[in-house]
């Protein structure tokens, strides 16, 4: 029994085997649409997040910035 369980080993070497799992693992990701997708959007909010200081390089949470008086003040798209 033992002779017949190592007669049958795979004779593909392993590293072989798991390029062929990961070029199917890329195939399919790549060709499912909602895949794409969701890590198109990941990958923006990621980049925002890096580049956040650089859009907005103010601080929200420094109370010196904050005028009561700018408070009754229009938006700066309707003066």
């Amino acid at each position: 029994m033992s002779a017949w369980i190592s007669s049958t080993r795979c004779l593909i070497p392993r590293s072989a085997m798991t390029d062929r799992r990961r070029s199917k693992f890329r195939y399919d990701f790549f060709h499912d649409p909602s895949a794409v997708g969701g890590a198109a959007i990941l990958a923006f909010f990621l980049l925002a997040a890096l580049f956040a200081p650089l859009l907005a390089p103010h601080n929200p949470y420094d109370l010196t910035q904050v005028t009561m008086a700018d408070a009754l003040k229009p938006p700066v798209w309707r003066s």
